[in-house]
This record gives structure tokens, C-alpha cells and sequence, in this order.
């Protein structure tokens, strides 16, 4: 490869919006991604990159694909709230709790008018919700993946969490199948969310599709296809005309940021403690519940992330 960059009007650091298809996972679109970055020459040689978010392999939707200094800000957005539409299939149970698993649990569905189905899924907004992770999952227990334990035919103790959903809409009460739309806080699994709500109807379920629309600042409509997308990588088309683009200075911008002067990002590259500790006390009095934000430049550039007010990365220009 060559390590020069063809296109001058590719930004050095940044987002690029994917539209996942069915049936692969989340390192499938990376390795795709790298691959289509390399071959069109578009970024110096050992860049670096990552997502926002794990989709299953049978879900679709949005990645926010993140690569140059912008992979600093992943966590800033692994935790930040996500929204999703999908079906549930009423009846059935899975071991995977999606249509990809293996039946394990067949029982009747109750004849439920909407509203009924709706004050159900509503208890999940307005009440506490404590989701136990799935054994079909990539969480750690004793530093092994679960998915792994549960490959191996065991199943083990997980601890219940406390998980903020946002809103649950149901959108389709056609029993066996009811539509949803659902926005909830970051490491939340929609596949649970479906089991309990069948629970609390007296009955079993899976999701039948997932679907991610929106990754906190990002929306779907703002996705493209990831074929399209790699083919455009590896042409030698003008990046400047990429809708799925985002430059760095336009990533995030809905954290909330204060300005500062260009002697601050100059003491803040420095490492200078003093100075720094001012610009962060200064962030934590103009946002207070802030949990993630920036110091920003005055031409726009996030030059460093805050996290719980205090400094966690400084982001280069490129």
C-alpha cells in the first residue's frame, strides 16, 4: 500500500456512518472497512479504527465506525443512548433469544388488546428495570465471554443490573408478532428487553429482526450501505463529496464543550497541570452534570475529551 494519502480531501481523522447488513458481525465491517481504507490509499499505513457498539449478526442498521484520533472518543459513545425498531415473536423461545438460536420453550400467547401490551411495555419506562445479561452475550464472568460458557452447554450466574429505558413504543399488536420502537441507555440487550416483555404477558418470545436507528448524535437516514460505502473507499473518488464522511471537529458535537484560547490547547498539549486544572474547573461550573464534554478550539476542534471532569484524552491534529 501506498502510505501516502491520494485524496487530499480525506480527513485524517473521523466517522463513517454504516448501514450493517444481516448476517455478519461488527469485525466484519471493520476488517471490510480497513481493507477498502487501505486499498484506496486513503490513510497513512497502521491507522487505527473501531465502532461505537456491537450489532449482532443478525441485526442491521447503524455503526459509527470511528478511525484516526477519533477512536478516542469510542467510549464516549458506547455509553451514550441508542434507539432501535424491531419485531418480537410471540410463543417461541430461543436459547439466543433471536430467530438465530435453537427452540427451547414453546406456550400459548394471550389475546391482548394494544393498550394492554402498551401499559406492559410502559412499566419498563416508568419503573425500575433490573436486566439479567444473556448467556448469548459478550459479557465477561471470571474473564470468560458468556457466549463461550454457554457453547459449552453451562450456564451460569449473572448479576442483574439496573438499565434506564428511554421509551417503548409498540407499534404492531398482530399477535404472534408485535413491532416495536425502543431508545435505552448504552450495554442494554433489546433480546432481553423482548423476553421480559413476553414474561410479563405470561408467555415466551424472541426477536424476529432488530433494526439500530439512531447511536446518540447519529441517525440511520445519515447511513450508507457498507457495500457502497467500501466501494467508494477504495475508488479514487473525492472524498469530499462522501455523505457517510464526518470529519473530526463535526464528531460529537452534542457534548456540551467550552471554548478555550489557543495558548490553552498549547499548555494543554504541554501537560501543564495548572493550567489545565483551571479549564476543568471551569468546564464542571458551566456543565455540572456533564459526564462527557470538551475543550474546544475556537476554530471548532475538539482538542480535549472530558470524562467525570477530568481529563481523559487530548485529540491531535492531523
Amino acid at each position: 500500500m501506498d502510505t501516502g494519502v491520494v485524496d487530499p480531501n480525506f480527513p485524517q481523522s473521523g466517522a463513517i456512518l454504516i448501514d450493517k447488513p444481516e448476517g455478519i458481525t461488527s469485525t466484519d465491517v471493520i476488517y471490510k472497512l480497513k481493507k477498502s481504507l487501505s486499498a484506496g490509499s486513503r490513510l497513512p499505513w497502521g491507522f487505527k479504527i473501531g465502532h461505537s457498539g456491537t450489532l449482532d449478526p443478525f441485526a442491521t442498521g447503524l455503526m459509527v465506525v470511528f478511525y484516526g484520533e477519533a477512536t478516542k472518543l469510542s467510549n464516549a459513545y458506547l455509553r451514550s443512548k441508542k434507539s432501535y425498531s424491531g419485531r418480537i415473536f410471540l410463543g417461541t423461545q430461543t436459547d439466543t433469544a433471536d430467530y438465530t438460536g435453537k427452540l427451547v420453550a414453546e406456550t400459548p400467547v394471550p389475546r391482548l388488546a394494544l393498550g394492554d401490551w402498551q401499559a406492559m411495555a410502559d412499566t419498563f419506562v416508568k419503573e425500575a428495570y433490573l436486566q439479567t445479561p444473556p448467556m448469548y452475550s459478550a459479557k465477561r464472568v471470571d474473564g470468560m465471554h458468556l457466549y463461550h460458557i454457554a457453547r459449552e452447554g453451562r450456564e451460569v450466574e449473572r448479576e442483574a443490573l439496573l438499565k434506564k429505558i428511554f421509551s417503548f413504543k409498540l407499534t404492531r399488536p398482530c399477535a404472534p408478532d408485535l413491532d416495536f420502537e425502543v431508545s435505552c441507555e448504552s450495554g442494554t440487550y433489546v433480546r432481553t428487553i423482548a423476553e421480559d416483555l413476553a414474561k410479563k404477558a405470561g408467555t415466551v418470545g424472541h426477536l424476529k429482526s432488530l433494526r439500530r436507528t439512531v447511536s446518540s448524535d447519529f441517525s440511520i437516514q445519515d447511513a450508507v450501505p457498507l457495500a457502497d460505502v467500501a466501494t467508494k473507499l477504495s475508488s479514487a473518488e473525492d472524498a469530499s463529496q462522501f455523505p457517510f464522511l464526518y470529519p473530526l471537529p463535526k464528531v460529537a458535537t452534542h457534548l456540551p464543550a467550552v471554548n478555550i484560547a489557543p495558548e490553552d490547547e498549547e499548555s494543554l498539549r504541554r501537560g501543564h497541570t495548572i493550567a489545565s486544572r483551571a479549564l476543568l474547573d471551569k468546564f464542571q461550573k458551566s456543565h455540572p452534570d456533564a459526564i462527557y464534554g470538551f475543550l474546544r478550539a475556537l476554530d471548532g476542534f475538539p482538542v480535549g475529551l472530558v470524562h467525570d471532569f477530568k481529563l481523559q484524552r487530548i485529540l491531535n491534529r492531523t
